[in-house]
């Protein structure tokens, strides 16, 4: 770190580096068993519980790596005001059967598909008889039904442009993009760009503003003509304000991108595999090669209780208060000193885990100030932990893990070096006394700025 850096812009530095540290457990995990990782708000096909889906209908649906994907899509667009494992269980057997019938029955209008699935009557969503066979009969009641029926239906419509394969639409856009900067990917805003036309193709289905239906129209009748037009870039000088209403489409984003043994970047490569055979691994590369500091922090409401430690060391305050705005102009503050970091704004997502554990629901309750790695010596209890294993033995591999990942933030982090160059072990934490108020999370100023209902996004 320089030293001439202003004492805040150290402390947003190490901030930052804390927070790489915790990504860098949370998506290196080796879950000892067949459970969901508590890091995940999805179920994994490789661990996936009985009740969702066994291994034998998993068998007989056959389902591919870009049906998976897709599946994936309209599952998250739900995901908002529930129980993640009441999107992830019932929603995510509704929408497979979903995506089945509609990649299985080509001829049939895509309408045609989603009003099987959708009971008007009740306002729910539905399993069909095609596949509801293998599947069982489910039901799904989201938040907002009716408006994410309009979403879904138009995702569909669009991807009937593409073979009914959203990762041909991603990859599509995505080399339409990139070909101008095939030389030189570090100086492309690709990554974003294809996360725009994520965003028309989902999440602008209710918005019925100037100009907008013309847009969508424009759109939707020819989405590979309008991407590659001056339309597409004003919808994209648009995207980014504001910034903190696409939690569902950044969270979608990301797992396609990060990790690479992570569980969607994989799926991802294999439907690419299956599109385009002779070109895998060069799109890969280029794939791989974007920056991740396009990225964009989600948003959640953990994420909006933690960003208190952001605005705490900056000494200018954003026009816009909410966490993903925040964290974006900490980072860009110090890329302005510092150029460019190997931590980036998305891994602040983090919080999510960590201030449910450490922090507590309520203000000055439950809190583990005594461990927490942003006090000066609350890494006391920095040791390896044979954590308890699940009661099935058989599904485990006994392993020595990191207490404070497990403890800060409930990750499966194997410890490699007993603590002997730890990064956690030599940081010297000193940014929070134990008075932020992280569990409630906005100082009363900014609480303005949560009900103010034009600055609500939740997409």
């Amino acid at each position: 770190m320089q030293s001439n850096l202003p004492a805040n812009l150290q402390n947003l530095v190490k901030l930052f580096r804390v927070c790489e540290w915790f990504d860098n457990a949370r998506w290196n995990q080796q879950v000892p068993c067949s459970s969901p990782s508590s890091s995940l708000v999805h179920y994994s096909y490789n661990t996936m519980p009985d009740d969702v889906f066994s291994q034998q209908q998993l068998n007989k649906l056959k389902l591919k790596p870009s049906e998976k994907i897709l599946i994936h899509w309209l599952t998250y667009i739900t995901d908002y005001q529930m129980r993640y494992t009441l999107v992830w269980a019932g929603g995510f057997k509704v929408f497979t059967c979903l995506v089945k019938c509609y990649t299985s029955q080509r001829s049939t209008p895509a309408a045609e598909i989603l009003a099987a699935h959708f009971d008007q009557s009740k306002k729910h969503f539905t399993t069909c008889q095609n596949f509801g066979g293998i599947i069982g009969h489910t039901t799904f009641t989201s938040r907002q039904p009716q408006i994410n029926r309009r979403k879904i239906e138009q995702t569909l419509n669009v991807l009937d442009h593409y073979d009914r394969d959203i990762v041909k639409f991603i990859v599509d856009t995505f080399l339409a993009f990139h070909q101008p900067h095939a030389t030189n990917p570090q100086n492309c805003d690709c990554l974003r760009k294809v996360a725009c036309a994520l965003w028309l193709l989902t999440y602008t289905a209710n918005n019925t503003t100037q100009n907008w239906p013309r847009i969508l129209a424009s759109f939707t009748n020819n989405p590979a003509g309008f991407i590659n037009s001056p339309q597409f870039d004003y919808v994209y000088s648009k995207m980014f304000d504001p910034l903190h209403d696409k939690k569902r489409l950044w969270c979608c984003v990301r797992d396609y991108k990060k990790g690479d043994d992570c569980e969607y970047h994989q799926i991802f490569k294999d439907a690419i595999l299956n599109l385009y055979p002779g070109q895998l691994q060069q799109i890969i590369n280029w794939w791989d090669q974007l920056p991740l500091d396009q990225l964009e922090l989600p948003g959640d409401v953990w994420n909006e209780k933690f960003r208190g430690m952001f605005t705490g060391f900056l000494q200018q305050k954003h026009r816009c208060s909410r966490a993903p705005c925040v964290v974006r102009f900490s980072y860009s503050v110090i890329s302005s000193q510092m150029g460019s970091q190997s931590f980036y704004p998305e891994q602040v997502d983090v919080s999510f885990d960590f201030a449910q554990r450490m922090c507590g629901e309520k203000k000055n309750k439950d809190k583990k100030c005594d461990v927490c790695p942003f006090r000066v010596g609350g890494l006391k209890l920095c040791k390896r932990v044979a954590l308890p294993l699940p009661s099935d033995p058989s599904k485990c591999t006994p392993s020595m893990y990191c207490n404070i990942a497990w403890e800060c933030c409930g990750y499966y982090y194997v410890c490699t070096n007993g603590g002997g160059n730890c990064f956690m072990r030599s940081f010297d934490g000193g940014l929070c006394d134990g008075t932020q108020n992280v569990s409630e999370g906005l100082d009363r100023e900014n609480m303005k700025v949560l009900s103010d209902k034009s600055h609500c996004g939740g997409e």
